[in-house]
Parts: structure tokens; sequence; C-alpha cells
């Protein structure tokens, strides 16, 4: 049962939700504005500092960049709520049921464009309140594909099977369990994007009805992710590469900020005094980014899971750095790990390693980067088909 009363949150007074999306703009907007204005100052003195021959003084030039983007993604926000208004979700059971299902549908009023997708996901997460920072870590994810909508449909099924021993939600403190359900259409244009916080409990709740209705794309196929991986069958085993620049998106993100932390460097370091010390800080900070992009796009693995061993070795820009051999009978199996996360816009994304355990040497990486945990779980069950390696499952 509920540990807290939680009937009486506003959002949960029925099971028809809305999300809330309104204030999406305007929160957009107004942060655009202050970004803008913090930095108007320095850039109304650029003419002046350039004269004086301050050229670190373009770095703020940064800030009105982010103040541009921000105003671009509350345009789009904007767009969005007046091509689609409120979408609201019926949840059934109610509430979503631990070691039951977490099911329902999304009701639309206008007709989705011919050309689009639909992604749902479903997040538990710990959210930690302190007085610097809040911290969000995620307990439990699961995504959904779903079928376009035919042009006469406005109703959105969805099932998901929620297993027992996950966290149930808790009332809003310092450190809580919050799910959210988020649903996602994409198409030309401004995305469709509405984010649901839904109580989740321990229960038997199931909804047949849903699960019928429900149209999902089925997981990716073997051959898809032997593409993306370059599984290649050897006459005494199976390769696998990682093929350099495979990480090239989180290469970049830590590039443009290594750069933005160096441009904020020569700032300081201009200003002279006691902001030298500050600026030596932050270059090394900027110093450590971009030499860490470089090593990420510059990275190649090749993995040999051969009939009576395994290898793998490492490259960086083609040279070869590290080389790592096992016999097969030192393996327990395949396993897999979470590694980090990414937030893009309203898009979090997790990242997972699949590994070889071994009996009596730390796990050996096949390979690195793999988004999301379903993703994940596919390869390593092609894997585990082709190779004959057994699994272990998540550690």
């Amino acid at each position: 049962m509920p540990e807290f009363d939680w009937q009486q949150e506003k959002q949960w007074q029925t099971e028809r939700m809305a999300s809330g999306a309104r204030r999406n703009h305007w929160w957009l907007l107004g942060m655009a504005a202050f970004v803008i204005a913090l930095a108007m100052p320095a850039t109304l003195a650029i003419p002046q500092e350039l004269g004086k021959g301050n050229w670190a003084i373009l770095s703020v030039l940064l800030f009105q960049l982010i103040g541009a983007g921000l105003l671009l993604a509350a345009g789009r926000e904007w767009l969005a709520w007046q091509q689609f208004g409120e979408v609201h979700l019926h949840l059934s059971p109610w509430p979503a049921a631990i070691g039951g299902a977490l099911a329902g549908h999304f009701e639309l009023t206008p007709r989705l464009p011919d050309a689009h997708s639909i992604t749902l996901s479903v997040e538990c997460q710990r959210q930690q309140r302190g007085q610097r920072s809040n911290q969000l870590t995620t307990q439990w994810m699961r995504e959904l594909q779903l079928q376009p909508l035919a042009p006469h449909e406005r109703q959105i099924w969805f099932h998901f099977e929620l297993p027992e021993g996950l966290p149930a939600c808790t009332p809003r403190d310092s450190s809580h369990i919050k799910w959210t359900l988020t649903l996602r259409v994409h198409k030309a244009g401004p995305d469709l994007v509405r984010r649901f916080d839904i109580p989740v409990f321990a229960g038997e709740g199931d909804n047949p009805l849903a699960r019928r209705r429900m149209r999902a794309i089925a997981p990716q196929h073997d051959e898809h992710i032997a593409r993306d991986l370059h599984v290649t069958r050897r006459h005494n085993g199976l390769s696998l590469t990682q093929a350099t620049g495979h990480a090239w998106k989180t290469a970049l993100g830590l590039m443009l900020f290594g750069l933005a932390c160096l441009a904020s460097s020569l700032f300081l370091w201009h200003a002279g005094g006691l902001a030298v010390a500050v600026s030596l800080m932050v270059g090394g900070c900027a110093a450590l980014l971009i030499m860490l992009a470089l090593w990420l796009f510059g990275l190649r693995r090749d993995v040999l899971l051969a009939n009576d061993y395994v290898a793998t070795r490492l490259y960086w820009i083609g040279l070869p750095i590290s080389t790592r051999r096992v016999e097969r009978d030192a393996v327990k199996g395949l396993q897999w790990r979470r590694i980090g996360s990414a937030t893009s816009g309203t898009r979090s994304t997790l990242y997972y390693a699949l590994q070889l355990g071994l009996k009596q040497a730390k796990p050996l990486d096949l390979c690195r980067g793999l988004a999301t945990l379903e993703y994940t779980e596919s390869a390593a069950r092609m894997l585990s088909r082709e190779t004959g390696i057994g699994l272990l499952g998540r550690v």
C-alpha cells in the first residue's frame, strides 16, 4: 500500500492527467531573457575593449549564443503548443502497479501529421536535493517504439510491465522517488513532447485492453545490431569493432564545453590580479576536457571472440595502445553495466558497457556507450547465441 496519502497531490486527483506543458515556453523565455541581460553590459563594451586589445572579451558572446538557443527552444515549444495544445493521459490501473502494469492511453485533440514516429519512455528516479545542487539518479528505465497513428486515430495506447522489487513513489522531500512517463512524437518541425509525473505503487493491476491495442514496433533485429557493431563472422569465431568516431556526440559536447572554458580562462587572464589564479584553474579544466574529447573521438576498439580465446585491442587514431587476451575457459559470461547518462533538451539517455565477466580477473570490455538498456540486452543476447557464451545479466 502507498506510504503516504498520494491522492492529496494536486496532479493525482484523477486518473485523467494533464502534462502542464502550457508553461514550458514561458520558462524558457524567462531563462533566455536572464542570460541575455546578464551578459548585455559586457556585450555593449566589446568595441571599447577591442580597442584596448582585449580580445578575450569576445568570450561573452557565448552567453548571447546560449540565450539565442534558449529563445529558439522557447519558440519551438510555443509552436508545438499552438499545434497540439494539451495532451491528456489516462492511466489504468490507477495508480500504476509494481508487480503489475503501467498502462493506459494518451488522448490527442488534433490529428498527427502523416509522417511521424512515436516513442514512449518510463523512468524511475531518485531525486536528492541539497543546499547547493540537485541530483537525479535513474533507478529503472524502459522505452517503447510505437507504430504511427492512422489519420482518424486520436489515442496512443501503451502497456509496460513493472517487475516486482522496484521502488514506489515517496513523499516529496530532500530525497524521494519519482516516476516519469514521457511521450515524444517526432515529426517535421517542432516535436511533440509531454512529460507526466505519475503515481506508481506496489500492486497487481493490469490492463488487457491496453495490451491488445498497443502497436509496438519489435525490438531491433540481430542484423541491425550486427551492422551497428560491425560484427563479422570468421572461420575461428566472431569479431566486432567500435569504429573511430563512434562516440563523436559525446566528444563534440566535451570539445564545445572545453572551448567555452578556454575562452573564459583567457578573459580572466586578461583581467589580471587575483583573476589570473582562477584563469589557470579554469584553463586546466579546459585542457582536460579538450584532451578527453580528442581521446574519445580517435578511439577504436577491435574484439575477437574466437573459439578458444577472446582478444581486444584499443587504437587511437590508428595507433595500437593496449591489447588484452584471455582464454575462453576463464570466461564466466556476458554482463552489462551502466556507465553514464546524457540529457539533450527533454530527452535523457542512459549508456551501458557490454563486458565479459571473468573468473579471476577484472571484466573485459567488449563495447562501451551502448544507448538504452533494451539495446544492450539485445546485443548481449545476439552475441550469446552466436558464440555460446552464457548471460550473467546486469551488474
